[in-house]
Order: C-alpha cells, then structure tokens, then sequence
C-alpha cells in the first residue's frame, strides 16, 4: 500500500532555456526553445555537435549545396558492358580510356562501347603516350606499343638494361677484371681514349663476373691479328657453366656462332685483319633468344633461338682457341644487366618524360630512351623497396613505396614528404588529383591529400566514431567531385567531396552502400565508372535520384552535458516535397549502433513535425532524417532540420511528489504465510507482495517507467473527480478510451481502429462534439449534467485503456493533476527483515 504519511510536496528544478549554442536565430527564450542545423556540407564523424555544419553519420543524402539537403544519385549496373576480371589500371589517353585487366586483356573505352586492343598481357601498371604512339608498363624489360594509335598493343624489342660493368682501360690498368692473365693494357693501338687491352700467343681469358642477368647486353670494339686464327670475342659463362659462343671470329674469315656445330650467321659477314669491329650481342634466357649487331647491322635475322640457355653469370673475352695462337685487340667494353623495368611515367608540362622504375627514376622525350644509362636520376635508398605509384597534379610530380610518399624536384631530385611506416602496404597510395591538390589513401589509416609538401588528413580515417576505415579502391576526379571507394570493418562504399564551396577536399560523404565488390574506379566524359571484381561496369545516373538515404545529426547537448534535455518534437522544413517521395524523422538515444527509438513517416501535403508521444528526457540525443523516392524521379529539397526541447534548470515554481510504497505482507514463494513471532530469519525464497504483487515486481514496473525517460500522467493525493463527460459505445466489438493528460488528447480504439482526438484548447463541449463526428457516431459524448460546458477538456483525469459500452460511463474532471518524470536514482527498494519499502520522487515537467 501507500504510505499516505509519506507524501509530501516540495519546489523543484523546473526544465527551463538557455540560448542556443548551435544557432541563435532558433532561440526565442521562450519555456520550450527550438535548435538545429540548417546546412550539413562538412561531412560526417561528428560525436557532438560543435561545428554547425557537420554531422555523424549518413549514406545516401547530397549535402553539397548549403541548405538543400536532397537525395544522391545511384551506380546503376551497365547491362552487356563487362572486361570479364578485375582492372588493374585504367588510364585517359588521348582516344578514351585504356583499360588492363588482372587477366591479361587490354581494352578501350570510349564512352559507350569497349574495344579489345590486345590480351595475354598480364601484369600490367601504367599507360602512358608519347610522340602519337601510346605504350604499357608491365614493370619488366619490354614495353607494350600501339603505334599511331592504332591496331593493338605489341610486345616490341624494347629493353631496359642498367650498365652493369664497363672495362676502365683509361685508367691505365685492369684492376676492374677478376682474370688477366696475358692480358695488358697498351696505348698503341686503341679504338678510342688512351688505352685498349691486347693479348697475342696462347690463349688467355679475361674474365668479369656479374650478377646473374636472365637479360642483358654486351658491346665493344674488337680488332683482330690474323684472319686465319680463332678468336672469341664474347664467349659468356652460363649459370649451368656452359661457355655460350654467340658470336666467334672463325679461322675462315667469317663470323659464326655455335650451336652444336659452328654455322655463318643469316646475313652472312666476314672479317679482316687489323680492323675494328663494333660488336653488339644482346640475350634473353627466358625466350632463348640473342641477337647480334657487327658495326650497327643485325645479322641474326631478328634473333636465333637454337642455343639452350637461361641466365649468365660471367663475361669471358679470349683471344683464341686452346690448340692455337692469336692476336686480339679490345676497347671500350660496356655490359649491361636486366633491369627492373618501367612500371609508371608521368608527362610534365614541358613534354618531358619521367619514367618511374623499381629503384628509381629516368627521364625520356620520346617514351622509349630513357636516360641516363647508367644509375638514375634519382635512386631510391634500398631500405624503401620499390616504386608502387606514380602520379601528377598540373604542377607537381609525386611517387610512393609501399610506405612512404616523394614530390619530385628540379632536376630529378626526389624528395620525401610523408612516412606511414607503420601501415606498410603495397595498396598504399590510390590515388588522383584536383587541381594541386593530390589525394590519396593509406590503408587503415584513411584518405588524406596534398598541399604543396604539407600532408593533411581528411573525415574518412580510422579514428572516425561511425565509420573506422579499413580499406580503398582507388579515387577518381570528376569535375569538381572527388569520388572513392572506401571500405569500414564490414562495407564497402563510394564517397564523395564536392569542391564548388569548399576549399580543400577534406569534407566527405557516403553516397551509396555498394552491394559487389569494386575493383576500380575512373571518369570520363563527365561520367563516372565503378568496375566490380567480375568486371562488370557500373555508372552512376545523374538523371535519377537514389531510392532512400539517411542522415544522423551529432550527439545535443545544448553545450551541458550533464543537465538533461526534455524533447517535445522534432521538423523539417523544405523546399520541395513532391509527390512519389516520402521524409522521416528520427530521435535517437546516443549509441553506437545508431538504432533509432522513435520514427514518423511523411507524405507530400503533411506537416514534417514529429510531436513525440511523451517527451523524453536524455542528457544528449541525436535526430535523424530519412529521404526516399518511389521511382527516383524527384527528391525532397529539406532545408533545415530543428528539435525543440527544454533544459533543466535550477529555477523553482514547480513541485517535487515524494511518497513510499510498503509491503507489509511477508509471504513464501508457495503462498504460505510466514510468521513473525517464531525465530525463523528470512530466506532467499520470502519476498513482499501488495495487492497481488511481489513488491519487487512492483519497484520493476515503477523502475522500468522511469527508464524511459518519458514525461508520465500523475493524480496526486488531494485530487478530487469532478463530473466531466459521459461516453458510450454503440459500434461492433470492443471499445477502449485512453486519456492522456502529458500529450493532451484522448484515444478512442474502436474495435482495433484508434482515433485520436486533441484536447489541447478545447471546452468540454467542443471535445464531446469532435468525439461524436471523428468516429462516426459510434461513440456518442455529452456534458455531464452537473458539469460546465465551458471547462477545459485538458484537466480530465488520466485513464489507460478503459472499455466503455451502451452504458454511458463517466469520465472525470481532476483537481491534481500533473505531467511528471521520475527524479534521478528513484524509484528506492528497501528490504527490512519482515517488510520492505519503495521510495519515490517524480519531479512535475
């Protein structure tokens, strides 16, 4: 029962205003005041709102345009347009986009159709164009080529060798070989410079041993003593230690080489005594195949194929044969190994070339000569590993290693800007440009742009309270849109920054929730393509809007985070609401999970104000809005979203209700009852019971109201019931009445239909006449005889669920009647050894 000794009524804190930090111009320093925001194009991963312009979390809605929040638009599927695998690289050339799959096929896209421009290339890195002929890196020794754009890509003879050795005869000595024996240094017979190596009688090696090339290059200058004589001048060391006579200056006066029995070569040349010889030979183990050059002429016929061999790992020059004598002159001997390979070039403004390798960069005009031969211009230290990306803004160069980030400098000088040592990885760095601005992904850690050699961070980063960002695909510029694919723990997405009013592209959205996983992302013509990992092409529709998005405002606390808020209602204001779209609006109880715990639905020609059906107390909240179009034709245009609410204050005037349940009846869990006078103490299995219910159960009910937060009806103790109005039903099925004083109005459910009927600024006739016409006449509503007609329908006692029949029933006017939440920290259960307790304290709202 109730303590009626208990109750008491004290003043209490009452919910009052302040000035709205957010926006002023929302503050009417009224008892309920109204904030909001009216623009979100800062993007979102705001915990609280700070910054006006921001918000937590959102996918789907266009925040572009200050105060026109509307709808985004879709990637919609290219039905029949598909490169069968996932891209690796594509790239704008001067006739449409080439396109290089994981599979090994090239294509061309012009917008419309695509065009296969070769297959069987994997591997590849880069297109890039020249001079009218446009070329593929494949990161190895040969280039791809389609000349004067046209036909397909071909693998050409171009080949890129790093100058591994040169001999050093001008330094007087052959300190540079490992072998020499016979051999000196002279000066009076040379090709070139001061000094050439000679050795004359029995044979004599010179020997140079190399890192072990697979591909490679040998040149010199040779002049030979007789023309009756063997003389060897390139007889390389194989890695399976098999002397490889590519090319011998026989005893007949004809070059010739060996292949199990020596032959004349396809273009048949022969040799004279005491006069140079450039000669050339170039090697590949890997297709079996040499080529030599005798004074700049190919005599091999494009190749020879019948020697079996892989790589070399030393070069031999000899002089002559083991059972004979001779003389042999040598100078100017350069030997080049394989290199790395081109893997990425970028055009400068002045048509310059910079060709990015795996150790370095060289620089070219025509896209096929790199220079210099030797070294680079600028070399990578060892421990960075190799070039992963190259890419331009329209005044700086920029390449990156699995780990860190170089702008390149005049003159060829790298230097570097950014370390993120400690997210190594060879997806690092995806990446396009906006002007001088360079933007780019680190993986795990975000997206993030250049400014010069300042590096900045963007709103996509793994520190994002609603979005931890783990992964991207690649960035495309389109226009003044900035687009990525970005990935959080689970997703992936396509983001967006739009730079028409901002100025650096650190503000981003989420645009679309992906439903395939994309493979790459590029534009062209104005349009933007997304590729998923089966090839499928997919672009986005600027003719159309996206089906539904959504956005969550931050965390409010009108900048009091421990004083609570009582929110009443929440709206939207717009621009256009047309017809075929719909709005909803959210309140949310701060948490990760963002599930909304209210939400209304409305159509064109509705008022957007969600009037909560109790107003609920929170220290913070959040508000939500959801967008949607039936067949994406048209979109909403809302310009403002605002929440009206009430702070709590230390003001008094209103009352605080303090009063105590007991339980005064001890039983058992089998009813029995116990008795006090023995000696028996309580156990685990007594508990209280009042009016049929433990007291436990009760506190549970009374603890689970004040958990809600909700404003609440209360009749306090010095009510009195006034005649009021008399209800009857006449309708088929049941009929229930609800009044609810907090929300001012009364529900009528008729047989499951439910009409709710407002009482706010009505008289006790008005209401009964609404009551009569709302539902049909099926409830029929009168005055009670001893009541006035004029008196207020909001002082009518609050009722929950009451069945009314034929029989008129009375419904009562109240004298103590109030709207209360519970106080913090009560309901109080109390356990005494035979009798246990509840105190309560609900606060008047």
């Amino acid at each position: 029962m109730i303590d009626k000794n208990s109750y008491r009524e004290t003043p209490a804190p009452l919910f009052g205003t302040r000035f709205a930090t957010g926006r002023l111009a929302y503050s009417d320093l009224d008892f309920w005041q109204t904030n909001g925001q009216q623009e979100f194009s800062d993007g979102f991963g705001q915990l609280y709102l700070e910054r006006p312009s921001e918000y937590a979390f959102g996918v789907g809605l266009d925040i572009t345009i200050p105060r026109e929040l509307k709808l985004e638009r879709p990637l919609e599927k290219l039905e029949g347009i598909s490169v069968g695998s996932s891209v690796r690289v594509a790239k704008q050339l001067s006739d449409g986009i080439h396109i290089a799959t994981e599979n090994g096929d090239i294509y061309l896209w012009d917008g419309s159709s695509l065009t296969s421009l070769g297959t069987g290339f994997t591997g590849i890195t880069d297109f890039y164009e020249m001079r009218g002929n446009q070329y593929a890196c494949r990161g190895t020794s040969k280039l791809l080529k389609r000349t004067k754009k046209e036909g397909n890509y071909t693998e050409t003879d171009i080949t890129f060798l790093e100058i591994e050795f040169e001999d050093d005869f001008e330094d007087g000595n052959l300190n540079k070989w490992d072998a020499k024996e016979g051999w000196q240094v002279q000066g009076s017979v040379v090709y070139e410079g001061q000094y050439a190596a000679k050795a004359s009688g029995a044979p004599y090696y010179l020997k140079k041993k190399i890192a072990l090339s697979n591909k490679g290059s040998f040149e010199g200058y040779f002049r030979f003593g007789e023309t009756n004589k063997w003389h060897y001048p390139f007889i390389p060391l194989s890695s399976d230690n098999v002397h490889l006579r590519f090319i011998v200056a026989a005893n007949d006066g004809h070059f010739k080489y060996y292949d199990g029995s020596y032959k004349n070569f396809p273009t048949d040349k022969t040799y004279t005594a005491d006069t140079w010889y450039k000669i050339k030979v170039s090697w590949d183990g890997t297709s079996h195949k040499f080529q030599v050059w005798i004074d700049d002429v190919e005599i091999t016929g494009g190749g020879i194929t019948s020697i079996i061999f892989s790589a070399i790992k030393e070069i031999r020059i000899l002089n002559t044969n083991s059972s004979g004598t001779g003389t042999m002159y040598v100078d100017s001997v350069i030997v080049k190994g394989e290199s790395t390979g081109l893997s990425f070039l970028e055009v400068d403004a002045g048509d310059l070339g910079y060709g990015f390798f795996d150790k370095g960069l060289k620089r070219t005009d025509d896209g096929e000569n790199f220079l210099p031969e030797t070294g680079f211009l600028y070399a990578l230290p060892e421990s960075e590993g190799q070039i992963i990306r190259a890419a331009k803004t329209y005044n700086q160069i920029f390449f990156a290693t699995s780990r860190s980030l170089f702008t390149l400098l005049s003159g060829g000088l790298g230097v570097k800007i950014a370390d993120f040592s400690s997210e190594t990885s060879i997806n690092n760095f995806k990446n396009d440009r906006f002007s001088s601005f360079l933007i780019f992904s680190v993986e795990k850690l975000g997206i993030f742009f250049v400014s010069g050699y300042n590096i900045y961070p963007t709103n996509i980063h793994k520190l994002n309270p609603f979005f931890k960002f783990t992964s991207c695909k690649g960035i495309a510029t389109r226009g003044t849109d900035i687009f990525a694919l970005v990935k959080d723990e689970t997703d992936w997405y396509l983001a967006r920054c739009n730079m028409d009013y901002k100025k650096f592209p650190m503000q981003w959205s989420l645009v679309q929730k992906l439903s395939f996983t994309p493979s790459y992302i590029f534009a062209y013509l104005d349009n933007l393509y997304v590729v998923d990992t089966n090839g499928q092409f997919y672009k986005r529709n600027e003719n159309k809007y996206i089906s539904s998005g959504y956005l969550i405002t931050s965390r409010f606390d009108a900048g009091m985070r421990k004083v609570n808020k009582l929110v009443k209602s929440i709206e939207s204001f717009q621009e256009d609401f047309p017809q075929g779209t719909k709005i909803k609006l959210r309140y949310y109880r701060p948490s990760k999970e963002l599930t909304p715990l209210y939400e209304k639905e409305f159509s064109p020609g509705e008022d957007t104000r969600f009037d909560l059906e109790n107003p609920v107390k929170d220290t913070s909240f959040q508000i939500g809005i959801v967008l949607e179009s039936e067949d994406g034709s048209n979109t909403p245009l809302v310009s403002d979203l605002t929440w009206t609410y009430i702070l709590e204050s230390s003001k008094t005037g209103k009352k605080e209700f303090h009063f105590t349940i007991l339980g005064t009846i001890a039983e058992k869990r089998d009813g029995s009852v116990y008795d006090s006078e023995t000696s028996e103490s309580l156990t685990q299995s007594t508990s209280f019971r009042y009016e049929g219910k433990e007291l436990r159960e009760i506190w549970q009910d009374l603890f689970n109201a004040a958990s809600s937060q909700k404003a609440l009806n209360f009749v306090g103790f010095r009510n009195i019931n006034l005649p009021g109005i008399k209800l009857a039903y006449f309708g088929s099925g049941k009929c229930k009445v609800t009044i609810d004083r907090t929300n001012l109005c009364i529900k009528i459910n008729m047989n499951g239909t439910e009409k709710t009927i407002s009482t706010e600024d009505r008289t006790l006739e008005q209401l009964c006449s609404l009551i009569t016409s709302e539902t049909g006449n099926k409830v029929s509503a009168k005055v009670s005889n001893s009541a006035y007609k004029d008196r207020s329908a909001e002082d009518l006692v609050p009722v929950l669920g009451i069945e009314i029949s034929t029989n008129e029933r009375e419904f009562y006017l109240g004298t103590d009647v109030h709207s209360v939440m519970f106080r913090s920290n009560y309901p109080r259960l109390t356990y005494l050894p035979d009798t246990g307790f509840i105190n309560v304290v609900l606060i008047e709202v």
